[in-house]
């Protein structure tokens, strides 16, 4: 039982991700899919499902290689004292960025992982790959199949900006 003053290190944990995200803006599902490879983590962690040690690691490494961009003020990398620097932090605009000489990890995505992010069907996303538009499937074993995160992220970052150039502006919504 916790005595007041005290505090669990699940609490501790969660408290932080939820500053993280307060600070950031950024969408709770988005946060666990980047940090952790399931956006369902934050709403499993709300709801006082405990994490594992290396889970921790994991997201605690992830806050901590988020830096402001060039137009922030406060350095948030590098280790120790996190919860104090967030806290202190005010309209911070972050961006990610990789520790230097860090090797960016290597995820491969499945089937439904990948038409849930392009939001192509099945056979779209498979005609796309027969016509060279899309990243080929890795042969992960003798009947696994997975596509490298990084090209198909490419691959999604070429569709907008090949839709933003073709469209030109928006239009504007108090015009109609």
């Amino acid at each position: 039982m916790e005595t007041p003053g005290q505090s669990t290190v699940s609490g501790i944990f969660v408290e932080m991700v939820e500053e993280f995200l307060g600070l950031t803006g950024m969408p709770p599902g988005v946060f666990g899919r980047q940090a952790v490879g399931d956006p369902g983590f934050v709403r499993r962690l709300r709801r006082g499902r405990s994490s594992t040690l290396r889970t921790v690691d994991r997201v605690v490494a992830f806050i901590e290689a988020w830096v402001p961009d060039e137009g922030g003020d406060l350095a948030v990398s590098g280790p120790g004292r996190l919860r104090e620097r967030l806290s202190s932090a005010r309209r911070v605009r972050w961006v990610e960025r990789e520790p230097e000489g860090a090797v960016p990890p290597v995820r491969m995505l499945r089937l439904q992982t990948v038409l849930d992010c392009t939001g192509l069907s099945r056979s779209t996303l498979y005609e796309l790959i027969r016509e060279g538009s899309f990243p080929k499937p890795v042969r992960l074993g003798a009947q696994a199949a997975g596509w490298y995160e990084a090209e198909v992220d490419g691959w999604i970052h070429g569709r907008v900006a090949e839709s933003r150039s073709e469209a030109g502006p928006p239009p504007d919504p108090a015009d109609s």
